[in-house]
């Protein structure tokens, strides 16, 4: 993937491929950084086929801020995944909504509205939660 982004910067998959990459390998940073050419790029882009392949990017980069415990970063991602593509209809913000459940309550904070609403969108694992900590919520 480096042979080819020097063969041709401007080649954003193999920016996308290569964030995976380093995902795999642990190095979130590199992840981020790499994620970070991707979404800028497609943005400017400005395709409307697009959205729902930005609502994956920013997915997917701030499942890495959360694990290096950037919790701002993360659900700031979290919430324009959502923006980019708000009637999905691969039911994908499902699973963003749980990751902020995930986040907020590793944060200690609140997970409930989260679990409940990836629940309500059909995410069985958001159901389990939501009725795990039910009694919290309540």
């Amino acid at each position: 993937l480096n042979s080819v982004i020097k063969l041709n910067p401007k080649y954003y998959y193999a920016y996308e491929l290569r964030a995976i990459a380093y995902y795999l390998r642990e190095e979130y940073d590199k992840s981020i950084s790499d994620f970070t050419i991707v979404i800028n790029d497609v943005i400017h882009m400005k395709s409307t086929n697009s959205n729902s392949y930005v609502h994956d990017l920013y997915t997917g980069r701030g499942y890495c801020y959360a694990l290096i415990k950037d919790y701002d970063n993360a659900m700031s991602d979290y919430r324009r995944a959502i923006l980019f593509n708000p009637n999905n209809e691969n039911n994908d913000n499902a699973l963003v909504h749980y990751c902020k459940g995930l986040l907020l309550e590793s944060m200690e904070l609140n997970p409930c509205k989260e679990y409940q609403k990836a629940c309500d969108l059909g995410y069985n694992k958001g159901c389990e939660f939501y009725s795990s900590t039910k009694w919290f919520c309540q």
